[in-house]
Order: structure tokens, then sequence, then C-alpha cells
């Protein structure tokens, strides 16, 4: 009779062990959950706050142009090249520039920060809207 209570108590033991392991699995696997779950909600928020910010930025763009010259090129240009667009137009003197001025009288130095600038707008022009812009595939 003595092994058989031992080995009762060692059962009871091992159940009670168990059964508090199983709690802090079941435990640890809720709390990974949630924790996924707290994450999945926080990227769908930056994503929705990253396109409600793109969007805005569009919007700024097509309104700082005239509604009668808003074409598919500058639909385009605030789509595929608002950065380039925006550090542009935050430069009065890339702003103000012109291809025929670049054209007639050369325009300010290669090294200028707004001529540097109009080119990066122009060549992300070229390259992403091209089509929309020249009307040439």
């Amino acid at each position: 009779m003595p092994s058989q209570k031992s080995s009762i108590k060692e059962i009871v033991i091992n159940v009670l062990i168990l059964a508090v392991a199983g709690g802090i699995l079941a435990w640890r696997v809720n709390d990974c959950k949630q924790k996924e779950k707290e994450a999945a909600e926080r990227v769908t928020e930056a994503k929705e706050a990253a396109e409600k910010t793109r969007q805005h930025r569009e919007k700024n763009c097509l309104e700082s142009v005239a509604e009668a010259d808003r074409n598919d090129c500058i639909k385009c240009t605030c789509s595929s090249c608002i950065d380039a667009y925006e550090s542009c137009y935050a430069d009065k003197n890339c702003r103000t520039m012109s291809l025929d001025t670049l054209l007639k009288d050369g325009g300010p130095p290669a090294d200028d920060p707004g001529r540097i600038r109009f080119e990066n707008r122009a060549s992300c022009m070229l390259e992403k809207c091209g089509e929309a812009c020249t009307g040439k595939k």
C-alpha cells in the first residue's frame, strides 16, 4: 500500500504540474495571438494613414495648378512624381524656372539647387509620365 500511495501522490503532483504547464502554455499562445492582432491593426492603421497622406499630397499638387491646366501630364506628375514636384514647388527658383528659359539663355548654373530640383522633376516626369506629357509612346 505505501507504494500505491506514493504513486497516487506522484500522479496527482504530475497532473497538477501538467495542468499548470498547460495553463501557462495557453496563456502564452493567447498573449502571442493578441500581440499579433495588435501589430496587424497598427500596420493597417499606418497603411491607411499613409494612403490619406498620399491622397492629400496629390490633392494639394493638383490644386496648385489652375483647373483648366490639369491635363494628363499634371495628373500623372501629381501621382507618380509627387516628391520631385513638391521639392521643386517649395523652391522659388525651381518653381519659376521653365524649359524655354533653360534652352534660351542657359538659366542658372548646373550646380544651382533650384536647377537640380527642376531637372529632377523633369527627369521623373519624362521617365514615369513620358507618354502622358509628350503624347509619345
